[in-house]
């Protein structure tokens, strides 16, 4: 039995404990008479879900990859990315991802269909149960993505190939390199 105040008209129970690990908790108003328990009134639900653990943004060549500790009774992860340094829900947040284990297991992780800014954001990872087909969020779990800018460069040479008989390292002019971006570079010692 728990202690319960009056708030508002209503009978409540207050700091009712979850034990650790418990994701979700039914309350059911019952009233004793004698030996018996009748329920009186309609449950409460409260679910607690998880967040991940052991977050990490892995960079590759062409993606970035998502790895975490999958959280005990949850049934999707959610991935939010927000401003770079920007708290998880100030209203700029944007949906990136949200995964079954089924898949997160059979992926190896979260691989993230595009790539995310170069200058860097936030990535806000939630625990997601549901509840009447309604998403119940965890505390988020935030992670910074520093950015990284890539460019890609060809070099050539001005000379037309040689067959490999008759190449030489001697008498030739350096090859040229080009470098296409949309963004200004700055090339250390040029002007």
């Amino acid at each position: 039995m728990q202690p319960t105040e009056q708030v508002e008209g209503k009978t409540v129970i207050s700091s009712v404990p979850m034990p650790p690990g418990w994701t979700r908790g039914y309350f059911v108003p019952v009233t004793v008479l004698g030996d018996s328990a009748l329920r009186v009134g309609d449950e409460a639900v409260i679910i607690l879900p998880l967040p991940p653990t052991q977050v990490r943004c892995v960079e590759r060549v062409t993606h970035q990859v998502i790895t975490f500790a999958w959280p005990e009774g949850v049934e999707m992860v959610r991935v939010n990315q927000g401003p770079r340094g920007a708290p998880a829900g100030e209203g700029s947040d944007a949906r990136l991802v949200e995964l079954t284990r089924q898949v997160y297991d059979e992926q190896g992780g979260i691989f993230l269909e595009r790539p995310l800014p170069a200058t860097g954001c936030s990535l806000h990872v939630y625990g997601v149960s549901y509840h009447r087909g309604a998403p119940v969020l965890s505390v988020p779990v935030t992670v910074a993505y520093p950015g990284l800018i890539q460019f890609e460069y060809r070099i050539y040479s001005e000379q037309p190939a040689l067959p490999v008989a008759q190449r030489s390292r001697f008498g030739r002019s350096a090859p040229t390199m080009s470098v296409p971006t949309t963004r200004r570079l700055q090339v250390w010692g040029s002007q």
